[in-house]
């Protein structure tokens, strides 16, 4: 894991502060984004 992928965690964090990683926890919410 880089430096860049951290700052995108964060980043997505700070956009979805309610919503779970995708690339994280797709298990949890199995939306279109893996379950395609």
């Amino acid at each position: 894991m880089t430096g860049t992928e951290k700052i995108a965690i964060v980043i997505a964090k700070l956009e979805f502060p309610q919503a779970p990683v995708p690339w994280k926890t797709d298990s949890t919410e199995p939306s279109n984004t893996t379950h395609r």
